[in-house]
């Protein structure tokens, strides 16, 4: 199994809450040849400023930003993650082709938190560049994936620098 992981680091001058964060991934092997994961970009949702709260979602196909409830967009810099699913011979023959699909587990519903603070991040969705889908296919070896995901920010929402990790797993099909 390969394995990368990061971790985030937020900061929120002025009583906004800014929010971002790097992918934790992980890819099963498959028979002579493995998956290699980058991390080409973090997932962000910006700077934000809680009010009554609500949700703030970025698309996965899109990178699209959309708030719900009392929480105000800032014009900052947000976006999906990205990422870099490549098949990489592990000796022997190698058997990716352009046919060869992978799949995503679901991404579990994590916690950022700044100190006793919390906010959930959930609804994790995913994107195949290649398929336009939420499974994968290997074109020439590589795809292109994005993650998006949805925060809740609670009424009032403290600022502060929330932090967290989560894994995103792909498996060779």
């Amino acid at each position: 199994m390969t394995r990368y992981s990061g971790r985030f680091r937020t900061t929120a001058p002025f009583g906004l809450v800014m929010a971002a964060f790097f992918f934790a991934a992980s890819a099963t092997p498959a028979w002579a040849n493995s998956f290699s994961i980058v991390n080409n970009d973090a997932l962000a949702f910006g700077a934000i400023v809680a009010g009554s709260g609500g949700t703030v979602t970025i698309g996965a196909s899109s990178g699209a930003r959309a708030a719900s409830g009392g929480v105000t967009l800032m014009n900052s810099p947000y976006r999906e993650a990205r990422f870099t699913v490549s098949c990489v011979a592990d000796g022997g023959a190698d058997t990716c082709t352009s046919t060869s699909y992978y799949s995503i587990d679901p991404v579990a519903d994590i916690s950022l938190t700044s100190g006793a603070q919390s906010m959930s991040v959930k609804n994790f969705s995913v994107y195949s560049v290649n398929t336009a889908t939420s499974s994968g296919q290997l074109s020439g070896g590589t795809d292109n994936l994005k993650v998006g995901a949805t925060l809740t920010v609670g009424n009032n929402q403290a600022p502060g620098s929330y932090a967290g990790s989560f894994s995103v797993t792909v498996v060779y099909e």
